[in-house]
């Protein structure tokens, strides 16, 4: 891995740490939005690619941790 090459653990677990901040922050945004909006009907694209897999996890998670569920 890149990353395991490139850095020290230290850096690494910053970078971590980091990147899990930005996940938390857009799985709570997405409960939020699931809360909100509970009656809509909801439609996710997943095309297989890295960018929509990251979008899928995040409303799944999201999906799993809201108290709601969407249409």
């Amino acid at each position: 891995d890149l990353i395991e090459e490139k850095y020290s653990a230290e850096v690494r677990g910053r970078i971590l740490a980091i990147v899990e901040d930005h996940v938390s922050l857009a799985v709570d945004r997405a409960v939020e939005a699931l809360q909100d909006r509970h009656t809509a009907h909801w439609i996710v694209a997943f095309s297989g690619g890295k960018d929509s897999t990251a979008a899928l996890k995040v409303v799944l998670a999201a999906h799993r941790k809201a108290k709601v569920a969407p249409k």
